[in-house]
């Protein structure tokens, strides 16, 4: 790890375990040949490379983190500052909007000749107290086109739209080794992500004949009114291959979106598109700048609409298929974390200094 840092051309501070948005960021910059490690805020209490900080012992170690000022400097402060004073990057990308003004402006002093910029993967609804537009970061990038415009208009923060991406390397088509495995994924309808209410009435429109498969958090527990999806929960949070698998194995992936994500698009429309899947998706305001809706994914905005497409869809295998294919060959030419690298590098002015042809 330490050879690691020493040569690391780009760090990336967030969340370091299979499929998470920080370690995609680096295997992409990797895919340009450029060097970049993870750093992982919560590595001082959790295993790196785990879902450790997310089990009931991490979540609990989290809250009792923020709250303690000891605490953080000792578990988290020490070993981020220990590893960037092994390193001289050229950048530095967070994707944490956890860390305080005053942490960023602290880790800066140990990483002289680095640029700091801020990258967002979620819904704006997500950013909390926003403190993080205060921490003296040089540039800012969301993938949420509103707020970007916003933020332009009415302040002078150096904002900048950057869509979230796949990694084509991880996110692609994957076949069952064995029967045992196709039937372990196979089913009418998948959907992968946290059960939040907002998703769960969305859901409510879904057919009650639907073979229907949930995948994410195993601690996902569903009110009383949602009972009727018990049944669905698989208590596994896929990841790379396996979230491959769950997503060809359904004849539809359903995508339902934030109502936080006002022009945006969430990660999984492109990394369900990508691993080869039947997209069925919100519509939203700005999504046919990334998929032609009927070509590429179909989409659905009231509930009405929702039941009606997935009783449609399930009886249209060919032209499942079509449309699957052609979202598919979309995310891997217009929507990969390498491509979003070579704009992020471009906007920053550092394509020539890490070696980024600018028509790359």
């Amino acid at each position: 790890m330490s050879d690691d840092l020493e040569n690391a051309d780009v760090i990336v501070l967030g969340p370091d375990h299979a499929d998470s948005f920080a370690v995609n960021i680096a295997e992409g910059l990797k895919s340009l040949a450029i060097t970049a490690v993870v750093i992982d805020p919560n590595g001082g209490f959790a295993k790196r490379g785990t879902l450790q900080a997310y089990s009931t012992y991490g979540l609990i170690m989290s809250e009792t983190v923020r709250r303690v000022h000891q605490l953080e400097r000792f578990v988290v402060d020490r070993p981020i500052e220990r590893q960037l004073t092994q390193s001289s990057p050229s950048l530095v990308i967070s994707v944490w909007s956890q860390f305080s003004p005053a942490q960023i402006e602290r880790w800066r002093g140990l990483t002289p000749g680095a640029m700091w910029v801020f990258w967002y993967p979620d819904h704006l609804a997500n950013l909390g107290a926003h403190r993080v537009l205060i921490a003296p970061y040089d540039h800012f990038f969301f993938k949420e086109p509103f707020l970007v415009d916003l933020l332009s208009a009415r302040t002078n923060l150096p904002v900048h739209m950057l869509a979230d991406a796949c990694n084509p390397d991880r996110h692609r088509p994957e076949e069952p080794t064995n029967e045992v495995e196709r039937r372990q994924y196979q089913c009418d309808i998948a959907i992968a992500g946290n059960l939040y209410p907002y998703r769960l009435l969305v859901m409510e429109a879904i057919p009650e004949e639907t073979n229907l498969r949930i995948y994410g958090d195993p601690r996902n527990v569903l009110p009383i009114r949602f009972e009727r999806f018990a049944g669905a929960l698989t208590g596994q949070y896929v990841t790379w291959r396996n979230k491959s698998l769950a997503f060809r194995g359904a004849k539809i992936v359903l995508n339902t979106m934030h109502y936080g994500e006002i022009r945006g698009v969430n990660t999984r429309l492109f990394e369900a598109t990508a691993c080869g899947g039947f997209v069925l998706s919100h519509a939203g305001l700005d999504i046919a700048q990334y998929y032609e809706p009927g070509v590429e994914i179909a989409t659905f905005d009231s509930s009405t609409e929702l039941r009606d497409a997935i009783n449609y869809y399930l009886g249209a295998e060919e032209e499942r298929r079509k449309i699957a294919t052609a979202g598919l060959a979309r995310a891997h030419r217009d929507h990969t974390h390498p491509r979003r690298m070579v704009e992020m590098l471009h906007t920053l002015g550092l394509t020539e200094k890490l070696g980024i042809a600018e028509t790359s």
